[in-house]
């Protein structure tokens, strides 16, 4: 649903995508993933990839509704883009989702990571010390100096 009526679909995360460059020869790449917090999660744990990985800095949005929806006026945002990451849960609706959308951003320029458990689970709980590291050094900075 969307409110208030009259509005539009977006994707979660798109403030973070730099407009296209013309003088760029690098290949564009994004990622989609199925949620607000898929999305902010792999964001903030590529960020610390050592420099030169060719993911860092890639930006990380999801899909306006889950895995389910990918609206028809959204597919022209990704057009710019060369590769487009589907990382999606590694569950039936999500691989589903995967083989659903492929055909409509591009089988050349689609993907799929298909994320294991385990990692996933270490994934999130690594962002979540480091988030709670810069946290904790942020009050003791406010409190002691």
């Amino acid at each position: 649903r969307i409110s208030p009526k009259g509005g539009m679909w977006g994707f979660f995360g798109w403030h973070t995508v730099s407009a296209p460059t013309t003088t760029s020869n690098s290949e564009r790449a994004i990622i989609l993933t199925e949620g607000e917090y898929d999305a902010m999660a792999v964001c903030q744990g590529l960020s610390v990839l050592p420099d030169g990985d060719p993911l860092k800095n890639v930006p990380a949005i999801s899909l306006p509704n889950g895995c389910g929806s990918l609206p028809a006026q959204l597919i022209p945002l990704l057009d710019p883009f060369d590769k487009i990451y589907l990382w999606f849960d590694n569950d039936k609706s999500g691989q589903d989702a995967c083989a659903k959308f492929i055909p409509k951003l591009g089988e050349g320029r689609c993907v799929v990571v298909v994320p294991d458990h385990e990692i996933k689970v270490r994934f999130i709980l690594t962002c979540c010390v480091l988030h709670l590291f810069a946290i904790f050094f942020t009050y003791i900075l406010i409190i002691y100096f």
